[in-house]
């Protein structure tokens, strides 16, 4: 229909010479087509999708909901290493409460720290807790 033509027309040309995979639906067709960048937020509050370069999708903090410890609860702040994907590097960092939430603090910013996605905290090699990441507003 027009209003996709006009809206495809004007996202490839604002968005021209960047790298993504764009899919647009409306109740007749879909449409993918590639567009260079990357997602950085989602907002399902605001019903959003930011898209920036790669450097914006770095960030040193995060919010964890469900912490659950596999050791005696440690004294906070507690320093840990921390993972954010299965196959992801151990980071450094800290784990501190602010009000009723856990906050992690990474010594070195993180790639994509996503909500929904598993922490997992660790002591040398032996995995010592994790929980869920959640949206840090």
């Amino acid at each position: 229909n027009k209003f996709t033509n006009r809206l495809i027309h004007k996202i490839t040309n604002n968005l021209e010479g960047f790298s993504y995979n764009v899919i647009i639906a409306n109740m007749y067709e879909t449409y993918n087509f590639l567009i260079k960048h990357v997602e950085k937020e989602i907002n399902p509050k605001n019903n959003t999708i930011v898209v920036g370069g790669k450097n914006s999708l770095f960030k040193n903090i995060c919010k964890v909901k469900h912490l659950n410890w596999l050791i005696d609860k440690p004294k906070l702040p507690h320093k840990t290493l921390c993972q954010i994907r299965y196959n992801g590097n151990k980071s450094a960092g800290i784990i501190i409460e602010e009000g009723n939430d856990f906050v992690v603090k990474f010594k070195e910013p993180q790639l994509a720290i996503t909500p929904g996605q598993s922490i997992v905290f660790y002591s040398n090699d032996i995995v010592s807790g994790g929980g869920i990441i959640k949206l840090y507003d």
